[in-house]
């Protein structure tokens, strides 16, 4: 790949940083890394990859990526990174050369800059919410971080809003690996709303060019918000490269601010949440 299309991919990667608990809170921060130097490298079991070196603006820190094209599908590229020099794990091999780096080329100075810790930096799940007006921007709504682990088999922490407007229904999940439970990034979820026969061929159909679409983040989570009560809830379609889509109809009922997982598998994956027997639960 070349250097300047390994500055794009590390650059839209550095964008998708995770908000930290010790370290920078605020998402924004990651959307004005400067991109300092772009360098042939190896990654951390010697691959041939690009190093690209990025300054925070205004602060003494520095972050890197190593990006390199993935061997394995689904996915073009495959990454290794450092968010923060000053914030980041020590001893940590990839952390450990990020650093060196950016005392080689000056951008921090060992005497005086503050680099690492031994504390890890626990990464919180941080989507912006979306709603049938737009997305809902960050400082908006109140949220609180908080543990997700009595409703979500992620394991991630998250900063989700703490409801929905009243007389509205609203959710916020992550998308996970059916099999291993792991997280999947920048998975696709497009809802709208059910109707009596939501479901009947157990496949979606076509989705209209009005319906609602929001992607996961880089720790597989999602926030919706605001939606009108509908008598039959409503259609969820959810697909991520490397996986099956799954298919939930009259979801979302009643009104309220709902917290949980959807899985995804090799296999499409189909679920009616009305009461009674599908396709169509009591409506039919």
């Amino acid at each position: 790949m070349s250097r300047a299309a390994a500055a794009l991919q590390a650059t839209a990667v550095a964008r998708t940083f995770a908000p930290s608990m010790l370290g920078y809170e605020d998402p924004s921060v990651f959307e004005h890394l400067a991109l300092v130097d772009v360098r042939q490298s190896r990654d951390s079991v010697g691959r041939e990859s690009w190093l690209v070196l990025f300054r925070y603006p205004g602060r003494r820190d520095a972050a890197c990526v190593w990006v390199r094209r993935a061997t394995t599908r689904p996915w073009k590229y495959a990454f290794q990174e450092t968010q923060s020099v000053a914030w980041g794990r020590a001893p940590e091999r990839i952390y450990d050369r990020c650093m060196r780096v950016a005392f080689r080329l000056r951008l921090l100075d060992p005497e005086t800059d503050d680099a690492g810790s031994e504390i890890p930096i626990p990464a919180f799940a941080y989507p912006t919410p979306m709603s049938p007006f737009g997305p809902v921007a960050h400082g908006s709504y109140l949220a609180d971080l908080e543990d997700t682990g009595w409703a979500s088999l992620s394991g991630v922490p998250a900063k989700f809003p703490q409801t929905t407007t009243a007389g509205t229904v609203g959710v916020a999940a992550f998308v996970l690996d059916e099999r291993t439970e792991r997280v999947i990034p920048n998975a696709t979820i497009t809802v709208r709303p059910s109707t009596r026969l939501s479901g009947f061929f157990r496949v979606p159909h076509r989705l209209p060019a009005a319906a609602l679409a929001v992607t996961a983040d880089r720790h597989g989570a999602f926030v919706l918000l605001d939606l009108p009560v509908r008598k039959y809830g409503y259609d969820l379609v959810i697909s991520a490269p490397g996986y099956a889509p799954r298919y939930e109809v009259h979801d979302l009922l009643e009104r309220g601010f709902f917290v949980g997982d959807y899985s995804l598998a090799r296999r499409p994956r189909f679920a009616d949440d009305t009461p009674g027997p599908p396709p169509c639960g009591a409506g039919c």
